[in-house]
């Protein structure tokens, strides 16, 4: 009895035999599907194996039926550059041959195309006398050269592979497109998938600023909105060519994608892959509230276009934060957690900010920074009524209790806002302060300033007091 398992089929499993035995489940389907007058396949198959011959002989071989209205009747894919056409067809017997070689001669062809040939998926005959027959071009088709089947089929792939590693994955996946495709549309189905293969990225300006991205990997596509800002959130998009899957739309929103989807390898087999029988390359997977049998290999592409917007997702990250000067410190929600500092100093740091806040045009103009309101756990630094720099505020932060320590208080940082700025602009220490300039500021300055301060200033207020009464 096979294993279940929920493992991917990742690139470096494909191998020789798992490319034959889908190109023996191609013939069995199109004899299955011919039997019950389902042709769609054949024409799929035409152009799947166009694309294949492509690859191998970099041919220019397009799908006549795929591409022009009404089919040639002798050959199924052309190349007029390198002057060469196939008929692709699972029939192998005799009269097969001769009436394609027949039709051949009728048509106007012969001035265009120098060499005829036919695939046959499957496995040919032994053709007996006379091996070779003419065309009306002058030339000969010999039963022996002109006629591929699966078996010379892999020998040519194999021997490609060889000089081009990586090879097998891209045929694998090729063949793949003649199960996933269903029923033929008006699109060309190799086109499709190539069009799901597009890469590239844009970045968009304005609030909430955001960049483009999207990536292929065979018949799978993510879209994604990826954040340049503090504010924005990523979001994105989940495409499969699959028949039974194409036409909806999976989205995802950035708590989904930090939760379910950017994890590691093997979480994401736990979240997601239901399982599949080892001894077969249909896996199922559970993509939000979507079910899906697909191949195992298609299952990994999904895997790696997350892992790929994970790694793009991060990359801007980092940049956003050595921009806010936040590399060092933990966030917490929206807010970075800068340092612990006791009560007393809080107090201080408090007293000092509502003797200098920043509507004040008396005193040390200089400290004269600060906006406060009705609660006092949180302080704005922020430019005052004299102050020529162009900003409105430097930076906030606020102070929670402590989990850790008795009579401390945890300091959090958030950025400040200008006007007319965007919100990863400004962040000169001048305009904006970063999160590690203002942490050292607080350290070095305000708090020595506001301990220094605090006993002159009440030691004043008492005895105005005292003057009083």
């Amino acid at each position: 009895m096979a294993e279940v398992t929920r493992e991917f089929i990742k690139d470096e499993d494909i191998n020789i035999e798992l490319v034959s035995k889908q190109l023996e489940k191609v013939a069995s389907s199109i004899n299955r599907s011919n039997k019950k007058n389902l042709t769609d396949i054949n024409i799929i198959c035409e152009e799947v194996f166009g694309k294949i011959l492509n690859k191998i002989y970099g041919y220019n071989l397009f799908s006549a039926s795929a591409e022009i209205k009404g089919n040639f009747m002798a050959v199924d894919l052309i190349d007029y550059e390198n002057r060469v056409c196939y008929q692709v067809t699972t029939r192998k017997d005799r009269k097969k041959i001769g009436d394609t070689i027949k039709k051949f001669n009728q048509t106007n062809l012969e001035n265009d195309i120098d060499e005829l040939n036919i695939l046959i998926i499957g496995e040919k005959s032994k053709y007996h006398e006379p091996l070779d027959l003419d065309l009306s071009n002058g030339k000969k088709f010999s039963l022996m050269r002109n006629i591929y089947d699966n078996k010379s089929l892999i020998d040519l792939i194999q021997k490609k592979e060889y000089s081009n590693p990586g090879f097998l994955v891209e045929i694998y996946d090729d063949i793949n497109m003649v199960f996933d495709s269903g029923r033929v549309s008006t699109k060309s189905i190799v086109k499709a998938t190539e069009e799901f293969s597009d890469c590239y990225e844009y970045e968009e300006g304005g609030v909430g600023e955001k960049k483009f991205w999207k990536k292929g990997l065979g018949d799978t596509q993510i879209i994604a909105f990826i954040p340049l800002s503090y504010e924005a959130e990523i979001s994105c998009l989940l495409l499969i060519r699959k028949s039974s899957v194409s036409g909806s739309s999976m989205t995802f929103g950035q708590k989904t994608l930090l939760e379910n989807y950017f994890v590691t390898e093997e979480e994401f087999k736990q979240k997601h892959n239901v399982g599949r029988f080892s001894n077969e390359e249909q896996i199922y997977m559970q993509i939000e509230n979507t079910r899906m049998q697909i191949n195992a290999h298609t299952g990994y592409h999904i895997y790696q276009l997350f892992e790929a917007l994970k790694n793009e997702y991060l990359k801007e990250q980092r940049k956003i934060e050595q921009t806010l000067g936040v590399e060092k410190f933990r966030k917490v929600g929206s807010d970075y957690y800068l340092t612990t500092i006791s009560e007393i100093q809080w107090k201080e740091m408090y007293f000092f900010a509502k003797n200098h806040q920043s509507h004040i045009e008396t005193g040390e103009l200089d400290w004269n920074i600060f906006k406060i309101g009705w609660m006092d756990d949180h302080l704005v630094f922020a430019k005052n009524s004299l102050d020529r720099r162009h900003a409105d505020d430097f930076a906030r932060i606020d102070v929670r209790v402590s989990k850790e320590y008795e009579n401390m208080l945890d300091v959090f940082w958030r950025p400040g806002y200008a006007a007319g700025r965007g919100d990863m602009e400004g962040f000169d220490n001048i305009i904006k302060w970063r999160a590690d300039y203002t942490l050292k500021w607080i350290m070095e300055k305000f708090i020595p300033k506001a301990h220094e301060f605090y006993p002159i200033k009440k030691k004043h207020s008492l005895l105005k007091w005292f003057e009083k009464n």
